[in-house]
């Protein structure tokens, strides 16, 4: 996978072991076996499932072999009843929703459009009053419609949806495993079934997910299964004489209707039985496996690459593939520097003043040695492999800002430069007024080495000053 050319550029095909597995993303593999096949199945049937009149869902163990089977726990159980283990296990009802593509033919495409009254104003330079003054202006021109509100909600641990009418409200609360954009739709979905036997005939429904709006402009045979059942409700309206207009809304401008909306949604406490799209599915089993690996790394706290990333989860690419490339080896501890002796039969590299196996940790954090070039170079001499190496996505956009006028062929960090200094202790230095770097004249240091001193020094006084001024 892309994600994993960083790792696999590594050579080192000796080392293959959880580090690498957990810098490229990738399931160990007796995890992958074990767990991997579990979603797997789960996802199998659940796609199916999604499916009219699939074949797999007329599948069904008859009372006898469930009684074999569960005499002799050896024996594999199919796959319809392993995947209702999963879902027992997992907390999900097995019901999923259809995905009913033949709901409009090809000649009576549905036709959707919404307005937005406030799309010439950036809502992060924009005062709210402004906001409110532009919604009174169009519920002034839209004044014989009845106003509907509706808003969708997801925090730890819980998903609502919430409806507002001019004299009544409407709140349930959803699956666990469903998204904020599901719970948009849902409200929206609601709003349409609870107007259906009004006497009235024109609403105009607001909402602040243009996510949800777009997808509902956008029909095609990838639409939410939701959104799906929104326009053919939302046909079946207009058909019997409803004049039914969607608006966009900025969410918390001070908007009463959609404020309103937010809190009834956040509180909800009504469950709502409703089928499960596929897609939320999904995402609730990759987050359950990530969950999962998570635990199972919270152990290996010893693992030199717990300390650089405690957490699960993709590194930041760097547009320079070599960058990334000098990173992973430096969060793994697999370098040239460090590893060579392994592959031409010699003795490991020894610090001479700690008498201890050169390390990458050892190198950049803990050697008395280079104590001074630490206060000198990051202000700092307590600074850590996670400092260093661990950044997040807006330190490397940072970062890239600082190098991209370094020429390709720089590295941030390089250990070639540790080798040198402890092997001569030469002197670098850095003129920060011209931003170029001028080192004491030896011929066993080479641009390269100046340039990834100058990049990681730079880069690492960026961050200490947006940390002062956080």
């Amino acid at each position: 996978t892309p994600r994993a050319v960083p790792g696999a550029a590594l050579a080192w095909r000796e080392f293959l072991i959880w580090p690498q597995w957990r810098a490229c993303i990738i399931f160990p593999t007796n995890y992958r076996l074990i767990q991997g096949d579990k979603k797997i199945s789960a996802l199998y049937s659940f796609r199916a499932q999604s499916v009219r009149n699939h074949p797999i869902n007329r599948l069904s163990l008859p009372a006898g072999l469930r009684r074999l089977y569960a005499a002799r726990p050896s024996h594999i159980l199919p796959l319809c009843e392993r995947t209702k283990m999963l879902l027992h296990d997992w907390d999900l009802n097995d019901s999923v929703q259809l995905s009913d593509f033949f709901t409009f033919p090809p000649w009576d495409s549905p036709q959707f459009s919404f307005l937005n009254p406030f799309s010439g104003f950036d809502k992060s330079t924009t005062a709210p009053i402004t906001f409110q003054q532009l919604f009174h202006h169009h519920r002034y021109r839209y004044s014989s419609f009845v106003p509907i509100f509706t808003d969708g909600s997801k925090s730890d641990g819980h998903v609502g949806c919430g409806v507002v009418f001019p004299s009544d409200t409407l709140s349930y609360r959803l699956h666990n495993c469903c998204s904020v954009f599901t719970a948009e739709l849902v409200a929206i979905f609601c709003a349409l079934q609870e107007i259906s036997p009004s006497s009235q005939r024109k609403f105009i429904i607001y909402t602040d997910s243009m996510s949800a709006l777009e997808s509902l402009s956008h029909y095609d045979n990838r639409i939410h299964p939701v959104a799906l059942e929104i326009l053919s409700v939302l046909k079946f309206l207009r058909n019997k004489g409803f004049s039914i207009i969607f608006c966009w809304v900025p969410s918390h401008v001070g908007i009463s209707g959609n404020e309103t909306a937010d809190v009834i949604a956040r509180f909800a406490s009504d469950f709502l039985q409703r089928a499960l799209s596929y897609c939320d599915i999904k995402k609730s089993l990759v987050s359950h496996l990530m969950s999962a690996w998570q635990q199972k790394w919270n152990l290996l706290t010893r693992n030199k690459l717990y300390s650089v990333k405690p957490s699960i989860g993709l590194w930041s690419a760097l547009p320079m593939r070599e960058f990334d490339v000098k990173l992973t080896r430096l969060r793994i501890g697999h370098t040239r520097f460090t590893h060579r002796h392994l592959f031409l039969g010699q003795r490991a590299p020894r610090c001479p003043t700690c008498q201890v196996d050169f390390t990458v940790n050892h190198i950049l954090i803990e050697c008395p040695s280079f104590k001074c070039h630490r206060e000198y170079h990051f202000n700092s001499s307590s600074v850590t492999l996670q400092d260093l190496v661990g950044m997040q996505k807006e330190e490397y956009e940072e970062w890239m800002l600082i190098a991209e006028d370094i020429p390709v062929a720089a590295t941030p960090i390089d250990l070639e430069i540790c080798q040198a200094v402890c092997e001569q202790d030469q002197v670098i230095k850095v003129d920060d007024s011209e931003g170029d770097e001028c080192v004491e004249e030896n011929p066993s240091t080479n641009a390269e080495m100046r340039q990834a001193l100058a990049i990681l020094k730079r880069g690492v006084q960026h961050r200490s000053t947006n940390f002062e001024k956080q």
